[in-house]
This record gives C-alpha cells, sequence and structure tokens, in this order.
C-alpha cells in the first residue's frame, strides 16, 4: 500500500504517444540514466536549411541530457522545427530514451531536391510537323 499520494501529469502528446489512459495509477521508479541511454536518435526536418553548427547545436543545447520520445516535435531558436524521427537503443528501434552525452544524433531532411541538368545540341531543338529532319 502507498503511503504517498502524487499526482503526475504529462501532455496529451505524450500520453496518446504511450497510450497512458485519463486518471490512471501509475507506479514511478529512480532509474539510472545511462541504463536507458540512446545510442542513436534520428532527427528529421524539412523546408528549411541547418548548417552543420546549426545541427550540433541542436542537439547539444536542445536534447542533451533530456528524454526524447518518437515523433517528439521541438522548436530551437523560434524558426528551426524539427522531430525525432527514431531512438535506437544498441541498434533496435524504441519509443524513447535518454540523450545522453554519448547518444550520436542522426540529421535527415525531408525536402531533399535534386536538380537535373541536360546538356541538347541545336539539331534537338529543331521541330518538323513531319517528324523527318530538316537539317541535312
Amino acid at each position: 500500500m502507498l503511503t504517498n499520494s502524487w499526482k503526475v501529469s504529462v501532455s496529451q502528446s505524450v500520453a496518446s504517444v504511450f497510450g497512458f489512459r485519463h486518471k490512471s495509477n501509475v507506479i514511478l521508479r529512480l532509474v539510472d540514466e545511462e541504463d536507458h541511454a540512446a545510442s542513436h536518435v534520428e532527427i528529421t526536418f524539412r523546408d528549411q536549411y541547418l548548417s552543420r553548427s546549426d545541427m550540433w547545436r541542436l542537439a547539444i543545447s536542445e536534447l542533451s541530457q533530456r528524454t526524447v520520445y518518437k515523433d517528439q516535435k521541438f522548436l530551437f531558436l523560434d524558426s528551426i522545427k524539427a522531430t525525432v524521427k527514431n531512438v535506437y537503443m544498441n541498434g533496435e528501434k524504441k519509443r524513447s530514451g535518454y540523450f545522453s552525452s554519448s547518444t550520436k544524433p542522426i540529421f535527415r531532411s525531408e525536402s531533399a531536391r535534386y536538380v537535373v541538368f541536360i546538356q541538347m545540341s541545336s539539331e534537338m531543338w529543331e521541330f518538323d510537323v513531319e517528324g523527318g529532319n530538316e537539317i541535312m
């Protein structure tokens, strides 16, 4: 029987990710951070450019020494929007983990673009209605 009664509140987005029900009983226990440290965290962004220094600043100041979870969204410097896509512990995907000093961030852009340049000769620009080539 519990002698102390505490109320724990989590945001709706966290509750939906982990399947918590409203006003349910939970058991809290203290765990070692390094036992639950993520080996890799995959972070995605779109429709914006992030320099390498922005990426590292984001990982160090926004994520370091915190618990992260899959599909967590955050805003960095009031303009950079990013999402935690996957959390890995020893090669296995997990729903959450602790972002320790040894956790490696993996940055992925979801808005990569390719530009293809095709060089054409002047003869290819000539068009004949009959399908033949006028230039000979």
